[in-house]
């Protein structure tokens, strides 16, 4: 049962961030605030909510009586922005009480109002805390309901914070019920945007929940190294709830491995700093960790003392996945005892909760605890029964006891082999002893018969080396007029073969460009002869704007065409360029933009490395609206780095992971942005990298890396 205390802890020790104004002046600037404006308008609201979330964490009564007033003059103005912060004010109190279902209650009255006034981020955060919610009730399927709802609409308004916490949620649910896989690529999707982010917090969750993985793998101190690395970043954020939920689950790979002092030792710590902060849920998670090492180390009676604690705080927090786990270990705990009848109530009890729950590893393992009941009473029928029942989910999830097997039959087959070898060498050894003894016979015959043919033998020895000596020479001759024969095809397949590939880059690279024909210069056709046969009948002006428009666009795209010639006709060897005199040849086209230059060095490429930066300025010109651009060179080792950088528009985020894909197209014009896939394909035939390092209003950069030449 290590497993299932370790899931059941990391899933009550969830964390979520609550995010409600989290920016807010002191308690008593706030309170002089309230005092001096009594007028009963939506400042008011707003102070009495900003007050309640100040107090929230050390005075909850007095946060809540802030919040409820709130919510009372709200309603009377009919403020449902006010009415929506005070509810979910009053939700998480209870949250912070431990009473979920009542919790419950209040984000959902938050959700409706939220929803009322179209506040989509307040609104998936709600169902993220009802989703939470549910789980610590251990209503899974619920849980999982909401976090879906709250993770769709996340995506739609492009928030990738809250997308990554449902994503952690959702793995947790997967985890917790064996499916690991999935549980696997939740997690893993969570903590990429988590790093992207550069959100530690965030990273430590996702560590914790990679170090559960491997403590289910059976890889107990390779999670510890997760759980380290997690409780790092938690204490130098002094997170009290991620310390305490690392230093636990460090205490139980301690117990996988039965290093039942270095547990204990963790587990008491963690038991101090959730009464500290009367967490009631990490308690009741402790004191059943706590059962659970003095089980293991055949203390029954102070095992059973803590796992009837647990169920106690378990039953008054209304936890029904942690309810089904302290029935499951009374029961095993009176099964020590031979207490048969209660080991069968509990153990009951908790296959109920777990089957109603899908709390599939709990589920899975009362169902070996009922077997092993049954078979204590001698009642061998119903223990096979559930045996049975338990094998065959165990098989689904594990199949180690067929891998077990395997190895049995690996061994037992190497033994065989190994013995049939030994009989085989007997029986040559024998067979050797038999002809020894009638070979003797008969040597004395034939060592006369021998000593004639020697001499015989000798003679046609020597003549066969004459021959063969002859024969190789032929063979040596032929050999070296064979070679050069196939040096001279050799050469003549390798320059086809070159031929070949450079007519194939150069078809790809056409069928690149005539894209930009068929597609851009088509649209704008399209457009211009629709608007002159419109103009026609009409003679509006504004069509005269948007032909002259469409005009200048394809006069631009067939321009461009002429600058993509280099990378069409780019096929020879590639040569020194320095790269300061190159961008200074291409500043001159650019008046409008002011550009600043630092650094230099040499890097291997061609011509087609103009168009490279030709569109690079374009882009950031055209698209970003850029009237400055900043470029650094600097070496590293063998390596040459430019930073563009240029202070125009944000890319957007929704396109950023796209903007070097082939026929990617976005805004209004419809073009295919082609120039920066021929940017990224240019790039890459120099053995380089392109990215963007950086994405902020004003400050978007482009890193490119390429070969430096060396001065030797």
């Amino acid at each position: 049962m290590k497993k299932i205390i370790l899931i059941l802890f990391f899933v009550t020790s969830l964390s979520f961030i609550i995010e409600i104004h989290s920016l807010t002046p002191e308690q008593d600037s706030l309170q002089s605030i309230l005092d001096v404006n009594s007028k009963k308008d939506t400042v008011r609201v707003n102070t009495l909510n900003l007050l309640a979330n100040e107090w929230i964490s050390t005075d909850g009564l007095k946060a809540k009586e802030y919040a409820e007033e709130a919510l009372e003059l709200s309603g009377k103005l009919n403020f449902t922005k006010g009415k929506a912060e005070s509810l979910n004010l009053i939700g998480y109190f209870f949250q912070l009480q431990s009473d979920f279902a009542e919790a419950i209650v209040f984000y959902q009255r938050s959700l409706k109002s939220y929803e009322a006034i179209e506040e989509k981020k307040s609104a998936a955060d709600c169902l993220k805390y009802i989703g939470v919610m549910n789980y610590y009730l251990g209503n899974s399927p619920e849980a999982l309901e909401y976090y879906q709802k709250a993770l769709d609409k996340y995506n739609e308004i492009e928030y990738i914070i809250g997308t990554s916490a449902c994503l952690n949620n959702i793995g947790i649910i997967h985890l917790n019920q064996s499916n690991y896989p999935q549980a696997l690529d939740y997690f893993q999707r969570s903590l990429k945007i988590d790093e992207q982010l550069d959100d530690k917090r965030s990273i430590a969750l996702s560590l914790v929940n990679l170090g559960n993985i491997c403590n289910h793998q059976n890889e107990p101190y390779r999670a510890m190294e997760y759980f380290e690395r997690s409780l790092k970043i938690f204490e130098e954020f002094q997170n009290h709830d991620g310390i305490a939920m690392c230093l636990n689950n460090i205490g139980i790979s301690y117990q996988n491995i039965d290093e039942y002092s270095k547990s204990l030792e963790y587990f008491q710590r963690v038991l101090k700093l959730y009464e500290e902060f009367s967490d009631k849920n990490g308690i009741a998670v402790t004191t059943n960790n706590i059962g659970n090492l003095y089980f293991n180390i055949e203390n029954n009676s102070l095992a059973l003392e803590y796992y009837l604690r647990a169920l106690e705080m378990n039953l008054k927090l209304k936890n029904l996945s942690n309810i089904s786990m302290s029935y499951f270990n009374v029961g095993k705990s009176y099964l020590k005892s031979k207490e048969f009848s209660l080991a069968l109530e509990y153990t009951f009890k908790s296959k109920d909760i777990a089957e109603k729950q899908n709390l599939q590893v709990f589920y899975r393992n009362d169902l070996l605890q009922l077997s092993q009941i049954y078979e204590a009473q001698h009642k061998y029928k119903k223990a096979f029964n559930y045996y049975v029942l338990y094998k065959e989910m165990y098989d689904e999830l594990f199949n180690e006891e067929n891998l077990k097997e395997i190895t049995n039959l690996e061994n037992k087959f190497e033994h065989e082999k190994e013995k049939q070898l030994i009989e085989t060498e007997q029986l040559r050894k024998d067979a050797i002893a038999k002809a020894s003894a009638k070979s003797q016979r008969t040597i004395r015959n034939f060592f006369i018969i021998g000593f004639v043919l020697m001499g015989l033998l000798v003679l046609v020895i020597l003549r066969f080396f004459i021959q063969k000596r002859k024969v190789n020479r032929i063979l040596f001759a032929q050999k070296k007029e064979i070679e050069s024969k196939n040096q001279l095809l050799n050469k003549e397949i390798d320059d086809r073969t070159k031929a070949e590939e450079n007519l194939k880059i150069g078809r790809e690279r056409l069928s690149i460009l005539n894209k930009i024909l068929r597609h851009d210069l088509s649209n704008d056709f399209t457009v211009i002869k629709s608007a002159v046969n419109v103009f026609k009948l009409t003679s509006q002006e504004t069509l005269l704007d948007e032909i002259r428009k469409r005009v200048e666009t394809s006069l631009e795209t067939i321009n461009n065409y002429r600058k993509y010639e280099a990378f069409i006709d780019s096929n020879t060897a590639l040569k020194e360029i320095e790269l300061q005199e190159k961008l200074n040849e291409i500043f001159v086209e650019y008046p409008a933009v002011k550009f600043n230059l630092e650094g230099n060095c040499k890097v291997f490429a061609d011509e087609a490395l103009n168009s490279v930066f030709v569109n690079l300025f374009s882009n950031a010109k055209k698209h970003g609206k850029a009237d400055e651009i900043k470029i650094s060179i600097s070496s590293e080792r063998n390596s040459c780095k430019i930073k563009i950088a240029n202070n125009g528009y944000q890319i957007p985020e929704i396109i950023l992971d796209k903007i070097f894909d082939e026929g990617f197209c976005f805004g209004e014009t419809g073009n295919t942005g082609i120039g920066l896939h021929i940017v990224k394909k240019t790039i890459e035939r120099y053995d380089g990298k392109i990215s963007v390092t950086e994405n902020e209003p004003n400050n978007v950069v482009f890193e490119i890396t390429l070969k430096q030449v060396m001065n030797l």
